[in-house]
């Protein structure tokens, strides 16, 4: 049995114990009980596309009577669309089905029975044979060795620093740590002297022992004048708070170092020159090992400033060492 050739709208037709039905609309036969809403799918025969489907979700098929290609209605959630059945695989087109059985010869002068409906598609054939697995990963190249490179010349030695200001008299001190210059000249026993532009003076013998007054001032805070015409050492006690060294009448010749040495008798709360002027005028302390020093509660603690003169400016260093 096949499909009629010139259908009515309605007609319905048994094939192979499948009923189907005409829509003239689409011009396409559906199987009956394939509506839209119901449970099951449709099959579709027509040259074009059907206008309507059944429910999306349920198997739509639609024979495209043309060519005789097979076609699925897909929804992946975002778009739908007919896919041909078959057209993924890379085999060759299997062989074409067998036409449909004549129709029976109706009665005398009646019309020829329709031809009957290309078989579908043979399945695709295999695609192409597997590709090949990735080939071992070659073995690592040996790591160069290391070029041996030559040490570079040693560097010149340090200067020799002028040697520091004579030190409190008093009991051998221990000797002074030593800088980055050559070692200076020998200073007087007792608190390690200034320092110079290279290393602290080592201390002295203790014999034949040096005086040099100092000046005394009480209470530093703010601002603080030490005139080098009185001297270049200082006592400072009942420190108020971290203070600013004044430094003035100091010979401004190129050529020239200048020594200061304030001896602080610090209390519970230690204070620093923290900052220097000369004549007024703000200059940079450069503290031993680039380190700016902090006070130590209680002890007496010596800072000693080395003012230098060249190119009509000046050039200022500055350590600090605990005692006791």
């Amino acid at each position: 049995m096949s499909f009629p050739a010139n259908p009515t709208n309605g007609q319905t037709v048994t094939i192979n114990g499948t009923v189907y039905s005409y829509d003239a609309v689409d011009d396409s036969w559906t199987r009956i009980g394939s509506t839209l809403a119901s449970s099951g799918g449709a099959v579709f025969v027509s040259a074009a596309p059907p206008a309507q489907i059944n429910a999306p979700e349920r198997v739509n098929i639609w024979i495209n009577t043309n060519n005789g290609r097979q076609y699925l209605y897909v929804n992946d959630g975002n778009s739908t669309q007919w896919v041909e059945l078959g057209a993924g695989g890379l085999g060759s087109t299997g062989a074409t089905g067998p036409d449909g059985a004549t129709g029976a010869p109706g009665p005398s002068g009646g019309a020829t029975g329709a031809t009957g409906t290309q078989g579908a598609t043979g399945t695709p054939g295999p695609s192409g044979g597997a590709t090949g697995a990735t080939g071992a990963t070659g073995p690592q190249g040996l790591t160069g060795a290391t070029g041996a490179g030559t040490p570079g010349p040693a560097g010149p030695a340090g200067s020799q620093g002028p040697q520091g200001a004579t030190g409190v008299a008093g009991p051998p001190g221990a000797t002074g740590p030593s800088g980055a210059g050559g070692p200076g000249p020998a200073g007087a026993t007792g608190l390690t002297g200034a320092t110079g532009a290279g290393a602290t003076g080592a201390t002295g013998p203790g014999a034949n022992l040096a005086l040099e007054a100092f000046n005394t001032l009480t209470g530093s805070t703010g601002t603080v004048a030490h005139d080098y015409t009185l001297g270049g050492l200082w006592l400072h006690k009942t420190i108020a708070a971290n203070f600013t060294a004044n430094f003035t009448n100091v010979p401004a010749t190129d050529g020239n170092v200048v020594s200061f040495s304030l001896i602080l008798i610090q209390g519970a709360t230690p204070y620093l020159p923290n900052a220097v002027q000369i004549e007024g005028v703000a200059q940079t302390i450069n503290w031993a090992n680039n380190t700016v020093p902090s006070g130590t509660a209680n002890k007496k603690e010596v800072v000693s400033f080395s003012l230098f003169r060249f190119d009509s400016a000046w050039t200022v260093t500055g350590s600090l060492i605990t005692y006791g």
